[in-house]
C-alpha cells in the first residue's frame, strides 16, 4: 500500500506491506518521533495520544492504512529551541509533570480540546482526558495546568520563550520552582530507554513459562535458531556465570534450567534483527513440562506434604519480629480488647513506562547498560556474577524513568539484554510489552493480619499484638526487608507500653512480591488503623481525639523502643486536619451512594535503617559558560530528586537555579548514592550536596581571591 500522510507539516509518501501497521509504530520506528510513547500498545493508557485531523486519537489503535491524506500532529511540533507551547509551559508551571512518560499524550489531548474551546468546564476536561492515564500526580495538578493553559491561550499567549522559565537567581529551599527537567518532559525531548536506537541493534524477547510450577523436561530451540532474523537463542547452559540473582537471596534463575516456579519465569532468550522477528522465533521454542503441585493461599505453603519451592525445611522466605513490654499484662489491664482478622490483596505497580533497556559491548569488552533502575550500583552487582564480568567493566547509564514506585528496584530486562549483547557482540534492546510487565513484575504482597489491641477506659493504648503472614512470590526479592518495616511500624505512630509483632513471608507460585510505595507499611497501617477506628466506635470517642491521646511525642518510645529525638509531628498534623475539617463540606454523593470522612495515621522511616551503610555522594564542576554541573547518584523517577538537589545547591551556594545542570545515576560518571528507596535521597544525597556547596564556596572564593591578587 502507498499513502500520503502529513506529519508535523511535512508530507510523507509511505509504502508498506503490513496492513496492520499502526500509527504508533510508524511514528516511532520509521520517523523516529519518540515523543509519542508506547505505554501499553492496547489503547488503555493514552501515552501514545496524538492529533489526527484535529482530533486526539490513540496512535497504537490507529492503523496507518486509514490515514491517507490525513494530517498528524505530535508533541515534537509544539516547540522549538527558543520557545514552547503555552500548554507545555502550563504543565511545567502547575507541577503537573512528575515522571513525564504520560505527559506528551496528555498535552496532545489537551491541545485538541483547547483548539476547540479555551474555556472548557471541568466536566469537559475530564471527558477529553478520559483515555489518558497518569500514575504519579493524582490528576489535580493536571486539571490546574489545563485551566492555566486555557487562560494563556485566551490572552493570545500561544508561545512562551524558553529563556526565563527557570529563575535566574538563587532558589530558596522550600520555594516552589519549576522542576529542572519538566520542560524537556513536556516537549518530548526526554529520552527513555525504549527511545534509544543504536547502530546494528538487535531486539530481545524471552520465552516464558506456560506453567505456574513444573519440572522442565526439555527445551528445543532448533526451530527458533533457524527463524528469520535470529542472531542468537540463549538457554541456561549458555550463561557464562552463575544462573541466579536476587537483591537479598540469589534464588531466581535468569533462564530456568530445571524447574519453573511461576508463569513469568524466563526459559530462553532470543536476539533478532527486529522485535517482530524475535517474537516469532520465541514462539517456536518448544518446552516440555511435568506439572508439579501449585502453592497458593495462606495455608498451602505450610501443609506437611507441601513441596518446598527452594528446598530446605519449609517455604519460609523470612521471619521478622519486634516489640517491647509484657503484652499479656497489658491485655489483662485493658478495659476493652478488640481483635481483627484483616487481609490485603496483591497490587500491581502499573508504572506507565514498561521495563526497557539497551545493552552494548565496546571494543575493550566492557558492558554498558542503558536502563531506568532505582539502584544502578546494585544492578552492576546483579549483572556481574551472571555474565562473568568484573564490576569494574560494567557501567549503568541511568535513563529517565517512567514511574517506579519500588518496582524498578529489582532486575527485569537488564541481564537478558546483557547476555544477548555479550553473546552477539551487538547492542541488544529488550523492552517488555505491557502484558509481559504485568505477568513478570513484582507486586505488593498480599497479607493476612491478625490484630489484637487493648486500651483502658479512656482509650489509652495498653497493648498491641499482631501476626502478619505475607504471601511472597516464587522468589524472595526484598520481602525480608519489607516485612521488617511491617514489624517496625505495625502498631501506628503511637506510644504503646507493650507490643508484640511477628511477620512471616512465604514462597508462592506467582510473581515475586517486591517493594512498593511504603515498603511494608501500608498493609499493617490498614489493620492497625481499622482497629483504632473500631475502638473509637466502641468507646464513643472521636477518632481524632483517640489518636491525639496516644500520639507519639519527642522522647517517647516507639513499639521497638526507639525514642525520637526530634518532633514526630503527629499531633500537629491531627490538629491541623481537625481544624480544616470544621469548614469542610463533603460533596453530594450520587444516587445510591453515601459519603463519609475517614481518619488514619501512619509514619515511616527515612533511610535504610538497621545499621546498614546509608551514604551518598555529590560532585560539582563549574563550566566555562558559568553553568554549574552537579553530579549525584540518586535516581529521579518522577519524585523530583534532581530538582531538589539543584535547589539545595542553589540555596546554599547562592547560585542561580537556571545555571545549574544535574547529571545523575551514571555509575561511571556520578558518585554512588545507593538505592533510591525508603524516601532517603533528599536526606542522604541532599546532605552530600550541602557539603559540596560549602566546599565549592571555599574553592570559588579562593579562586576569586587569586584573581583579585593578580589584578
Amino acid at each position: 500500500m502507498k499513502i500520503n500522510i502529513t506529519v508535523n507539516n511535512t508530507l510523507f509518501i509511505h509504502e508498506f506491506s503490513n496492513t496492520g501497521t499502526t500509527l504508533l509504530s510508524y511514528l516511532r520506528d520509521v520517523l523516529r518521533l519518540m515523543g509519542t510513547k508506547n505505554g501499553c500498545n492496547e489503547g488503555h493508557c493514552g501515552a501514545c495520544s496524538v492529533i489526527v485531523d484535529g482530533k486526539s486519537v490513540l496512535a497504537c489503535k490507529t492503523l496507518l492504512r486509514d490515514l491517507d491524506g490525513s494530517k498528524v500532529t505530535t508533541i515534537e511540533a509544539l516547540s522549538d529551541k527558543d520557545r514552547v507551547h503555552a500548554i507545555q509551559y502550563a504543565f511545567a508551571k502547575a507541577g503537573a509533570i512528575q515522571c513525564g512518560f504520560c505527559t506528551p499524550g496528555f498535552i496532545m489531548s489537551v491541545k485538541a480540546l483547547l483548539d476547540r474551546d479555551t474555556s472548557p468546564d471541568e466536566a469537559e476536561v475530564k471527558k477529553a482526558l478520559a483515555k489518558n492515564v497518569c500514575r504519579c500526580t493524582g490528576y489535580l495538578k493536571i486539571l490546574d495546568a489545563v485551566r492555566m493553559a486555557g487562560e494563556l491561550l485566551s490572552q493570545g499567549k500561544v508561545w512562551i520563550p524558553r529563556a526565563g522559565i527557570f529563575p535566574d537567581r538563587q532558589a530558596g529551599i522550600g520555594e516552589p520552582v519549576i522542576r529542572i527537567d519538566s520542560i524537556a518532559k513536556a516537549t518530548g525531548e526526554t529520552v527513555f530507554a525504549d527511545d534509544l536506537v543504536l547502530g546494528n541493534m538487535l531486539y530481545a524477547k524471552a520465552v516464558r513459562s506456560a506453567r505456574p510450577h513444573a519440572e522442565i523436561l526439555g527445551v528445543d530451540i532448533s526451530s527458533a535458531e533457524k527463524s528469520a532474523g535470529v542472531a542468537r537463542v540463549l538457554v541456561a547452559r549458555d550463561i557464562p556465570g552463575e544462573n541466579r540473582y536476587g537483591p537479598i537471596k540469589k534464588d531466581q534463575p535468569v533462564l530456568s534450567d530445571d524447574r519453573v516456579r511461576y508463569t513469568g519465569d524466563a526459559i530462553a532468550a532470543v536476539s533478532a534483527e527486529t522485535e517482530a522477528e524475535a517474537e516469532a522465533a520465541a514462539a517456536k521454542v518448544v518446552v516440555r513440562y511435568r506439572d508439579l503441585p501449585v502453592l497458593v493461599g495462606y495455608d498451602e505453603a505450610d501443609r506437611p506434604d507441601a513441596l518446598k519451592l527452594h528446598g530446605g525445611d519449609d517455604n519460609t522466605i523470612a521471619v521478622m519480629e519486634s516489640g517491647r513490654g509484657d503484652v499479656e499484662k497489658g491485655f489483662a489491664a485493658s478495659s476493652l480488647v478488640v481483635e481483627g482478622d484483616y487481609s490485603t490483596q496483591y497490587i500491581e505497580h502499573a508504572y506507565l513506562e514498561p521495563e526497557s533497556c539497551v545493552a552494548a559491548v565496546d571494543q575493550e569488552g566492557c558492558l554498558t547498560v542503558y536502563v531506568a533502575s532505582q539502584g544502578p550500583p546494585m544492578d552492576i552487582d546483579e549483572i556481574s556474577h551472571v555474565v562473568g564480568l568484573p564490576p569494574g567493566r560494567i557501567r549503568i547509564v541511568g535513563m529517565a524513568m517512567g514511574g517506579g514506585f519500588g518496582g524498578k528496584e529489582d532486575i527485569s530486562v537488564q541481564i537478558i539484554a546483557s547476555l544477548g549483547a555479550l553473546a552477539t557482540g551487538r547492542p541488544v534492546k529488550y523492552t517488555f510489552t505491557r502484558r509481559e510487565s504485568i505477568r513478570t513484575s513484582g507486586k505488593r504482597h498480599a497479607t493476612r493480619l491478625l490484630y489484637k489491641t487493648g486500651v483502658d477506659a479512656d482509650g489509652h493504648l495498653m497493648a498491641v499484638q499482631a501476626r502478619v503472614q505475607a504471601r511472597g512470590g516464587a522468589y524472595a526479592s526484598v520481602e525480608e526487608a519489607v516485612i521488617l518495616r511491617s514489624c517496625s511500624f505495625g502498631a501506628g505512630p503511637y506510644t504503646i507500653p507493650a507490643a508484640d509483632l511477628k511477620a512471616r513471608a512465604v514462597y508462592q507460585n506467582h510473581a515475586p512480591a517486591c517493594a512498593m510505595r511504603g515498603f511494608g507499611n501500608p498493609v499493617v497501617t490498614f489493620a492497625a488503623e481499622t482497629s483504632m477506628n473500631r475502638i473509637a466506635d466502641e468507646l464513643g470517642i472521636d477518632p481524632i481525639e483517640l489518636r491525639l491521646r496516644n500520639a507519639l511525642e519527642t522522647g517517647k518510645p516507639t513499639l521497638t523502643g526507639d525514642r525520637p529525638a526530634t518532633s514526630v509531628g503527629i499531633k500537629d498534623c491531627l490538629l491541623a486536619v481537625r481544624e480544616a475539617l470544621k469548614g469542610y463540606k463533603p460533596p453530594e454523593p450520587a444516587e445510591g451512594w453515601v459519603s463519609g470522612i475517614g481518619i488514619a495515621c501512619s509514619y515511616k522511616n527515612v533511610g535504610l535503617g538497621i545499621g546498614m551503610d546509608d551514604s551518598g555522594g555529590a560532585s560539582g564542576e563549574l563550566l566555562g559558560d558559568g553553568t554549574l554541573l552537579l553530579r549525584v547518584g540518586s535516581v529521579d523517577m518522577g519524585q523530583g530528586s534532581d530538582s531538589t538537589m539543584a535547589q539545595i545547591l542553589s540555596a546554599r551556594l547562592g547560585w542561580p537555579f537556571s545555571r545549574i545542570r544535574v547529571h545523575s545515576a551514571d555509575t561511571r560518571l556520578d558518585p554512588r548514592s545507593g538505592m533510591t528507596t525508603a524516601s532517603r535521597q533528599t536526606f542522604i544525597s541532599g546532605n552530600a550536596v550541602l557539603k559540596l556547596a560549602d566546599a565549592m564556596k571555599r574553592v570559588i572564593s579562593a579562586f576569586l581571591e587569586i584573581g583579585r591578587a593578580h589584578v
